[in-house]
């Protein structure tokens, strides 16, 4: 490895982090309806909103990737994906530490 990551390594970072957390809204939903079968429109409601802002996300952190090659050659330095990739851990959230339902 040269030290940097490639657009396309970063998009599959990013897709691979949404899948995670996107399994992790998956199983609070499911846990919660199993414990509240009576809410179900509010659960609905609330996982909706949780897999939109995820997609925003990762939108959001595929953008920042693009602002973050300084010189425009298509690869990040390690230094600039760990300050885009400390960005956007500081600025979303993480659904494995944090109850959403």
């Amino acid at each position: 490895s040269d030290g940097t990551i490639s657009r396309e390594e970063a998009m599959l970072h990013a897709e691979a982090r949404t899948d995670r957390n996107k399994a992790a809204i998956e199983r609070q939903y499911r846990e919660f309806l199993e414990e509240h079968p009576d809410e179900q429109d509010k659960a609905e409601e609330t996982r909706e909103t949780h897999l939109q802002n995820l997609k925003e996300a990762e939108h959001s952190l595929i953008t920042m990737f693009e602002n973050a090659d300084m010189d425009g050659d298509g690869q990040l330095s390690m230094n600039e994906f760990a300050l885009a990739e400390a960005w956007w851990m500081k600025s979303t959230m993480n659904p494995e530490k944090l109850a959403l339902f």
